[in-house]
């Protein structure tokens, strides 16, 4: 029969859970589901469903079982199946074998059947035999075909005993096609591979039968096929595994040539098995649409349409895995009159699983998919929808060409699973899948549903379209040049004791910012705070009201982000990307980060590295090394933009860096403008020298210990998770699955840096990172390249106490090789390294010199302190030590800097003075700064505690009598509360009461009649 190709309409079908309403077909079973319970530890899978001329509806079904044991085979696992026939209502056909079913057949697992013209019915299995081979209590796993007959009793004429089994050399063999050509000759299609090797290589194979079940000689090679897919999988030992990872597809063509798909491309084979020489190169044709093929149909004109995994293009992030349909000619080229996106996002298709497909032609000229994903891990997206011939969805269908379901297993749900589905003449399409009331996905379920959809549905909904625009004039208005902000957001639209919903606009994930609801009234704010710390921004307004008591409706909410003006803060952090050992290479990261609203103007960057390391070169080419400081210069970082420089050294050999010897390094960002934040612009990485090591590691920065004054005044625990494939293949997916401890904050996470595309998720502090289709490669291939990362950092809470210890272990895996875990990285709460108690220090004019004077007490631990100068109180400099006295009475020192005036070392602001105070093991500290001015009119301004909980104490140091106020801002520049004071000459101490402010990010402005300065600070 001839069609119009132009008229094709895809129907795609992804089957989840829970139907709504004007999908389900009501007149099937009930409320168009039959659910069929089994005994709790068996798990019964649907893999294929035919529609008999007489509309009876046949399901095929696999029977996994684990708290059944068959006794007669003594196995703790096996595979076992049934074939059941249903009415058109959906109970049972009593007509059919023992009161609807066969019984179950064991130790085989079906792939599929066909409905012969006789009203026979075939089955496509792979049948663990009997034998001793090398593959454990598995058996020879050997593809199977039996014939039943119209009534459900073996067709003993078939075979032997109804029954063929066709072993392929030494292999495991896996069913997954069957053809009944017109001559009555039958192909099955499937894929070899033998397991327990180092590599693992997997076949495409065919073979050939005469109608009455014997091999067909004329076949291929005495009736079989069997072709390398130059795919292999690893050391794989459970059989199907690995070729299902990545499921080949079979296609006839009008003209009885079979085509199959793998990750490599396109085979084209001949009616009697050989290579077809006319296609491609020898019958190959390399297929650069796809990663791999799920399920392909071929067209009467035989084009032929696939569903495949493909590359990401733009928009798409390259790490999502998008779900698109092809068509190609009869030569394999691409047919680009015709090219849908299905889905944009696909990644639960890479879970470890199993991945159907199944395509049907309408008598109407349309087609139907069936699409399904059934696996051990991460369920893929769900939906049914309709797409145009152009690639376009259809918008008259369900909710813009789909309809949703749930993905996860809530009571009463079901997943679909094989290709158990089927078309009726009416349009109307059953599916089969595994009903679950529970959230282990392996042998929990508590029954099996078979359901029937309608063929045209209208979902209601309403839309809501969230248009959140970075508004650089502030005027509330997006203009022509404003563009989508890009930082990651989420929405929250709620419906007053109702309904709560959060939605997200990522840059990991691609998402759009739309959202369907119900009718009624939502109200829908926008937290550009929650994956972020953006302190400096606000949103304009903070909520919108919605309220439609109809449906199909779309409102467009627009959100302002605007910023405070002039604000600059500078992060630095520095991260160690590999362990160090004596004479072997050392790699560290600094990420620069530009958190403020304007740009951080001209940037340096210093890092000091431990005298152990020798400098080797870094991505970004110093501007100076000296020693061991090595100094950057960066300009023109953008708001909200990042700067990355990866440093190369090498550790020192014995004896000069021995095994146990501790590390220090110490990173600084300072800049020609002011900061508003300092504390964060010094990040220190303390650690060890190791021998041997493990490259899968985990570390953090604090080298072990960190002080509880830190910990509780929120000082980041910066992580890092270090793997390396040292396998002997290419990792696709990599995923890390990292447990918090209960002693810290895990809604302060912030993700610092990683070195490939990651998808991150967090639940009750179980964080797990996925790195899909990393392709990294193994260390024996290229050692360099073979690595990868992922750093973080979080607070502690603000209740631990000293001695509490802060575990944290990581479990790496690498696609479904079992995990292997990290050290146990373990960070201890110690009172203060630092015993020493700086009593004063003050720095004054004494004629042409520049006085120095400190007070101490508890000095035990304290080696010197050295003395550094700045001209413009960012970059400083040693000019003198003094050796400490080391005891724990008040010890007073003096230094005296003879530096005369009007010379190039001051600058515009005067001098700047601070003491760099060094423990006997080599930590240190600095003091508060001081300034010495040439206009004797400045203020010196220090803000403590910070963070503060009830009170804020504002140091004033004044050459003289000061009038000032002291006011509080909120981030968004609100003035909250304010305070008028007269500073005496000297240093005096306010304090400014902050108990009823919200706990959050504040402003303190402090004014006099001629200058003012700006600090932020935080409250607990």
């Amino acid at each position: 029969m001839k069609r119009s190709v132009l008229t094709a309409v895809l129907m795609v079908f992804f089957v989840g859970a829970f139907a709504q309403p004007g999908v389900l077909d009501q007149t099937f079973g009930k409320n168009g589901k039959v659910t069929i319970p089994v005994p709790l530890g068996a798990a019964v899978h649907p893999v294929d469903i035919k529609i008999q001329p007489d509309q009876k509806i046949l399901v095929l079904t696999r029977v996994d079982t684990i708290a059944l044991r068959v006794m007669s085979q003594g196995d703790d696992y096996c595979w076992m199946y049934k074939l059941l026939r249903f009415k058109q209502d959906g109970t049972p056909d009593s007509s059919f074998a023992v009161n609807g079913s066969t019984p179950v057949v064991y130790n085989e697992r079906p792939a599929s059947m066909e409905l012969l013209a006789n009203g026979q019915i075939l089955l496509n299995t792979a049948r663990q035999s009997p034998g001793n081979p090398p593959y454990g209590f598995w058996g020879w796993v050997d593809l199977c075909l039996t014939r039943y007959n119209s009534n459900g009793s073996i067709d003993n004429t078939f075979g032997a005993n109804g029954r063929t089994i066709t072993r392929i050399d030494t292999s495991i063999s896996i069913a997954m096609s069957m053809f009944v050509l017109p001559s009555g000759k039958i192909i099955q299609a499937g894929a070899a591979y033998i397991p327990y090797q180092s590599i693992t290589t997997s076949y495409n194979i065919l073979v050939g039968y005469d109608q009455n079940g014997s091999i067909d000689p004329t076949f291929g090679n005495n009736g079989k096929v069997k072709v390398a897919t130059n795919r292999n999988y690893g050391n794989y030992y459970l059989p199907f595994l690995a070729p299902l990872t990545i499921p080949q597809t079979f296609v006839i063509l009008a003209n009885q040539k079979i085509v199959v798909t793998s990750d490599s491309g396109l085979y084209r084979f001949n009616s009697n098995g050989s290579l077809d020489a006319t296609f491609g190169t020898n019958g190959f044709s390399g297929n650069p649409y796809s990663y791999s093929s799920i399920a392909g149909f071929a067209e009467p004109n035989d084009k032929m349409v696939f569903v495949m995994r493909v590359a990401p293009a733009p928009p798409i992030p390259s790490n999502q895995t998008p779900l698109k349909a092809f068509r190609l000619n009869y030569d394999g080229s691409l047919d680009t009159t015709f090219n849908s996106l299905v889905d944009e996002d696909f990644a639960g298709a890479t879970s470890h699983g199993e991945q159907f497909c199944k395509i049907f032609l309408e008598p109407n000229t349309q087609y139907s998919l069936a699409i399904g994903v059934y696996g051990n891990s991460t369920i893929g997206p769900s939906f049914l929808a309709k797409i145009n011939s152009n690639g376009s969805m259809d918008s008259t269908y369900g909710k813009r060409g789909k309809i949703s379901f749930y993905t996860t297993y809530p009571k009463n749900a079901f997943r679909m699973n094989g290709n158990a589905a089927a078309l009726q003449p009416d349009g109307k399409m059953v599916v089969g899948g595994v009903a679950d009331t529970s959230t282990n996905i392996g042998y929990r379920q508590n029954g099996w549903v078979i359901a029937r959809y309608e063929k045209n549905a209208k979902v209601k909904y309403n839309t809501l379209v969230s248009d959140v625009f970075y508004d650089e004039n502030a005027n509330g208005i997006k203009d022509g040049n404003e563009g989508s902000f890009n930082g990651i957001h989420s929405m929250t639209s709620t419906k007053p004791g109702i309904d709560t919903i959060h939605w997200y606009s990522q840059q990991l994930v691609y998402q759009a910012d739309k959202q369907d609801i119900d009718t009624g009234t939502y109200r829908t704010s926008v937290d550009i705070n929650s994956t972020y710390n953006l302190p400096y921004y606000t949103v304009v307004p903070a909520t919108k009201t919605t309220s439609h008591n109809t449906y199909w409706n779309t409102d467009t909410l627009s959100f302002a982000v605007q910023k405070l003006a002039n604000v600059r803060d500078l992060s630095v952090t520095i991260v160690r990307l590999n362990t160090a050992k004596p004479g072997f290479p050392l790699h560290y990261l600094l990420k620069v980060h530009n958190a403020g609203t304007d740009s951080a103007g001209n940037i340096v960057v210093k890092l000091v590295k431990s005298n152990k390391m020798v400098y080797d070169s870094a991505t970004i080419l110093p501007a100076s090394v000296a020693a061991d400081i090595i100094t950057w210069n960066i300009a023109g970082l953008q708001s909200q933009h990042d700067a990355f420089i990866i440093v190369h050294g090498k550790v020192k050999a014995p004896p000069a860096a021995n095994v146990g010897d501790t590390m220090q390094a110490i990173a600084t960002v300072t800049s020609n403008k002011s900061d508003t934040t300092a504390a964060d612009n010094t990040s220190t990485m303390t650690h060890y020298v190791f021998g041997a090591y493990d490259p899968n590691d985990k570390s953090e920065n604090h080298g072990g210990k960190i002080t509880h004054t830190k910990a509780i005044s929120g000082e980041y625990l910066t992580y890092a998770i270090r793997f390396q494939n040292t396998g002997n293949d290419t990792a696709f997916n990599v995923y890390i699955r990292d447990t918090m401890d209960n002693k810290l904050d895990w809604n302060s996470l912030q993700i610092v840096a990683s070195s490939h595309n990651y998808q991150m998720t967090m639940n009750d502090g179980k964080c797990l990172f996925t790195f899909p289709f990393i392709m990294l490669v193994d260390s024996i291939k290229n050692e360099l390249k073979s690595h990868g990362y992922i750093v973080y950092k979080i607070k502690a809470k603000p209740n631990v106490q000293i001695g509490d210890v802060i575990k944290n272990t990581a479990a790496i895996y690498f696609d479904y090789n079992l995990p292997i875990f990290t050290n146990t990285e373990m960070t201890t709460v110690v009172a203060e390294a630092f015993p020493l108690h700086l009593l004063s220090f003050t720095a004054k004019k004494n004629g042409k010199a520049n006085l120095l004077n400190w007070s101490t007490t508890n000095e035990i631990n304290v080696d010197r302190f050295e003395v550094e100068r700045s001209k413009d109180g960012r970059e400083f400099s040693k000019i003198g030590i003094s050796k400490a006295n080391g005891t724990n009475q008040t010890n007073t020192y003096q230094y005296s800097d003879a530096v005369a005036p009007n010379t190039p070392l001051w600058g515009a602001g005067g001098l700047y003075y601070r003491l760099k105070m060094i423990d006997r093991d080599g930590q240190f500290s600095y003091s508060p700064i001081r300034q010495i001015t040439t206009n004797n009119s400045p203020l010196i301004i220090s803000i403590f505690p910070n963070p503060a909980k009830d009170v804020l104490q504002v140091q004033v140091e004044s050459d003289k009598k000061t009038a000032l106020q002291l006011i509080v801002l909120s981030a968004d520049g609100k003035v909250l509360m304010s305070k008028s004071i007269t500073a005496n000459e000297g240093s005096s101490l306010q304090s400014i009461n902050i108990s009823i402010l919200p706990k959050g990010s504040y402003l303190l402005k402090v004014k006099s009649y001629k200058d003012e300065q700006v600090m932020k600070f935080e409250k607990l």
